[in-house]
């Protein structure tokens, strides 16, 4: 028996082209419930239609800081979206001044 955690399943259900076949309404579940619901607690997603969920959600990684590690630095150019599970994340001058914090479910 292998343990699989809810991603590695919608990541093997992807690669095995099951997904595909599947009623939108199914892949809208699986989708939701892929970070153990953790989706259905961010306002974004709850505003967003069952296409864009079945479409989008799979393509997304949990992903995980060290304390005070940084993802962006002054002049670079931002390319991905982020959605905070849990702790937070603070938007810093080069002076070191807190500029804004996002917290979870933001």
């Amino acid at each position: 028996m292998e343990y699989r955690s809810n991603k590695q399943n919608l990541d093997w259900i992807m690669e095995k082209g099951i997904f595909e076949e599947l009623p939108d309404e199914l892949k809208y579940e699986i989708s939701m419930n892929t970070y153990n619901g953790a989706l259905s607690n961010i306002r974004f997603f709850s505003q967003r239609t069952l296409t864009f969920i079945v479409e989008y959600v799979n393509k997304l990684y949990p992903m995980q800081l060290q304390n005070k590690a940084m993802l962006y630095k002054q002049k670079d150019n931002p390319n991905e979206v982020f959605f905070i599970q849990k702790g937070r994340l603070s938007l810093v001058t080069h002076e070191c001044i807190v500029f804004k914090t996002f917290i979870k479910n933001s």
